[in-house]
């Protein structure tokens, strides 16, 4: 991911975290707060309680990589964080895909499907 698109510093982090807006599900929690920014700026929470290093790292791979595809067509212009939960451990990346799908559609920053007509 691109430095522009990452949130690095802590304060960033707690700022998202506690004035957000916030969605969940098993998976994940996503925080999402309109930023400074013209375009989106991504920060990843994988906690020991996810699992040990492999499987910590393996899911922020399959978290970035969701968010690289997803980002051209996200509503620009926030900050979001996301936390990580223990139901990612053993999951596809195309199972990944679609969870963040589905809750930044409940965010308000993915289009919805257009009905064809």
């Amino acid at each position: 991911m691109e430095r522009r698109l990452r949130l690095r510093d802590g304060a960033d982090f707690r700022r998202v975290r506690q004035s957000g807006r916030r969605f969940g599900s098993k998976m994940m929690r996503v925080f999402v707060l309109r930023g400074r920014c013209s375009h989106n700026r991504y920060g990843l929470v994988t906690g020991r309680q996810v699992g040990g290093a492999v499987q910590r790292n393996r899911i922020r791979r399959l978290l970035r990589e969701a968010l690289r595809t997803l980002d051209p067509g996200l509503l620009q212009g926030h900050d979001l964080v996301i936390v990580a939960h223990s139901a990612l451990v053993g999951q596809t990346g195309s199972e990944v895909n679609k969870e963040l799908q589905r809750l930044m559609r409940v965010a308000g920053l993915y289009p919805c499907k257009v009905a064809r007509t």
